[in-house]
């Protein structure tokens, strides 16, 4: 999926909106088809299969009267286990657009999900769209991972949130992965930068021990999906940057800070968003208030939050930038390692 082609649907989505408002309120099924339907098929649910996506699952959603069925449930294949049936990943409740969300039901909902095994709970108007954590104990806004809104955001902002709805985000070989939890499941030890101030950097000794396919360069181009299970070990760019790296956290804040340096990455593309966290700002702060977690500074006032999903979400929405800014990412080029501590499902 390319995050143009994603910006594209969402601002026609946007445009049907604002121009067929008083069609589409009130009526469920209609917002179904022009405003949710597109969305989930560009995020990879194709609505009109049922090994991906089915409709009316029995859920039993038994709050509403006449009603016992989720509207859309995604399905995922698990290859680990024997059975071929599809598994559910995530349940969506559609409601008509301009529909308020927030249901006192809600929470009933969320335990009839809990109930059935299902790890996500996503709701939408077609407009609005929050998604919550099943299995998370709390309120519901302890619960929240998501929350956009088409209308009210800029398109490539929405589509930044909406990756945690992405397919592979949310079906994979091992099944469901929590990609856009606020804050990484196990932290990473912290390179420290020079300062962006001086000019020069210091010499980069290799220790050696490094493996035998070390002069062995992956770009970016082939590292679309989050490369787990590796530790990276030296980041080029093009001819601007040869340096060592620890982690993909690392490599991550060294392509934003050169992103930065040569004005790709501007102070008017922020604030820039992953799931309910900032990225990348002015400011250390989050939308709702929230400080960041582990900020660095950024050349020209820009600050990155390095701490804003787990890793895979955070790769993604890194990814997303780099397409969102037309970044050629052929000449981004890092040199890694199996890690050998983490055992392979």
């Amino acid at each position: 999926m390319a995050l143009d082609d994603l910006q594209g649907i969402i601002k026609k989505l946007q445009d049907v909106i604002e121009t067929h408002h008083n069609y589409l309120s009130r009526h469920e099924t209609r917002t179904r088809q022009v405003l949710i339907d597109p969305l989930l098929r560009e995020l990879g649910w194709d609505v009109s299969d049922p090994e991906a996506v089915q409709l009316e699952y029995a859920v039993k959603l038994e709050y509403r009267a006449g009603k016992k069925w989720a509207d859309y449930t995604l399905m995922f294949k698990d290859e680990s286990m024997s059975d071929d049936e599809p598994k559910p990943a995530a349940v969506i409740e559609a409601k008509p657009l301009g529909s308020d969300l927030e249901d006192d039901k809600m929470m009933q909902v969320l335990n009839y999900a809990n109930r059935d095994g299902i790890d996500y709970m996503i709701v939408t108007d077609g407009d609005k769209w929050e998604m919550y954590e099943v299995f998370k104990k709390g309120t519901l806004e302890e619960r929240l991972l998501m929350k956009f809104c088409l209308s009210q955001q800029p398109a490539h902002h929405s589509a930044l949130q909406a990756l945690g709805m992405w397919k592979p985000n949310l079906a994979s070989d091992g099944g469901p992965s929590k990609a856009i939890e606020p804050v990484f499941i196990s932290p990473e030890p912290i390179l420290d930068r020079p300062s962006s101030q001086s000019n020069e950097q210091p010499e980069q000794q290799l220790p050696d021990d490094l493996p035998e396919d070390f002069d062995q360069w992956y770009s970016l181009t082939s590292e679309r999906r989050y490369p787990s299970y590796t530790i990276p070990i030296q980041l080029k760019i093009g001819t601007d940057i040869d340096r060592r790296v620890n982690t993909w956290k690392d490599v991550i804040h060294e392509v934003i800070t050169w992103l930065v340096d040569k004005d790709i990455l501007k102070d008017n593309h922020c604030p820039i968003e992953i799931g309910e966290k900032t990225f990348i700002s002015s400011e250390a702060v989050n939308r709702d208030g929230t400080p960041f977690k582990d900020p660095r500074q950024l050349p020209k006032g820009l600050i990155l939050q390095r701490r804003t999903s787990t890793p895979l979400g955070q790769w993604e929405g890194f990814r997303a930038l780099l397409d969102q800014l037309k970044v050629d990412t052929s000449t981004v080029r890092v040199s890694h390692k199996p890690d050998v501590s983490v055992k392979r499902k």
